[in-house]
């Protein structure tokens, strides 16, 4: 605890599920600013990302609920990794706005990125692109593509928040697998990807994150079920009925919290406590 005037003290082996009391007469030590200039590797610049340009659309929020905190509509761009095309080399999918295709840009030996045109992209442009996910949906071993929509721009039931799955060929051409997720038009908060049910195949959680037009009503978020081959039911009332409308969703992990091998929920959101889901 760092107080007005520099004082600080440090609190070791905190036990959980107290009330604390700090005061600034506790704290006996001099805290002392790091002021020591740390140069850092840039990782990207206008060489090595020369043509990434994000155009946000300029929809105003509070014309539909002038109370709002914040805009919900500039929730993007969203950010995707992985190797798409199996050469060794992370890759990086960026959401698009309303009106803006997303972009696939592929990254080269030399450490600098290309961008690639994917057509299944570019029709899908009207969509406000806020969540990404690459996982191998189909088990042949290469990196799918979940891709959100969300935004606050579209009305509550508008088929741009439908989300989608892209099949990747192997060789990081993405095309758009139809009717491979059921119809949910939820405004996203986060999607991540984890073998729920230990069948070996990959399913998703996804987070909603606001009802457009409604703010603060809790969406609908989602548990889908993958047969294996890329086609994912609901199975949010069976699996996890609690999850349905926990709150305004921000993020989400998985990880195995009771060490029982099976990968548990940890959902974070607005306006929300830290929840747990043990599956």
């Amino acid at each position: 605890m760092i107080w007005p005037d520099d004082h600080m003290q440090i609190l070791r082996n905190v036990k959980p599920n107290q009330v604390l009391t700090l005061k600034i007469t506790d704290a006996h030590e001099k805290w002392n600013y790091d002021t020591t200039t740390h140069k850092h590797e840039m990782y990207f610049s206008t060489d090595t990302l020369n043509n990434m340009v994000h155009v946000e659309n300029n929809f105003d929020d509070f014309t539909v609920q002038s109370l709002l905190p914040n805009y919900l509509s500039r929730q993007g761009p969203c950010l995707a990794v992985a190797d798409v095309n199996k050469d060794g080399l992370d890759d990086i999918f960026f959401g698009g706005a309303k009106g803006q295709s997303s972009q696939l840009f592929i990254q080269n030996a030399e450490g600098t990125f290309t961008k690639k045109t994917e057509p299944a992209f570019l029709k899908d442009a009207v969509s406000e692109d806020v969540a990404a996910e690459f996982f191998d949906a189909d088990g042949d071993g290469d990196m799918d593509l979940y891709v959100g929509g969300g935004g606050y721009e579209f009305t509550e039931n508008d088929p741009a928040l439908q989300g989608r799955l892209y099949i990747n060929d192997g060789k990081g051409n993405f095309s758009k697998k139809e009717n491979a997720i059921p119809k949910m038009y939820i405004s996203t908060g986060c999607v991540k990807a984890a073998d729920i049910n230990g069948d070996g195949k990959m399913d998703l959680f996804i987070g909603g994150r606001v009802i457009p037009g409604k703010y603060p009503s809790p969406p609908e978020s989602k548990i889908l079920m993958n047969d294996g081959k890329g086609n994912f039911t609901d199975a949010t009332t069976s699996v996890a009925p609690s999850l349905q409308h926990i709150g305004m969703v921000t993020g989400a992990v998985w990880m195995d919290i009771n060490k029982d091998g099976k990968p548990d929920l940890i959902v974070v959101g607005e306006w929300m406590p830290v929840k747990i889901f043990l599956f």
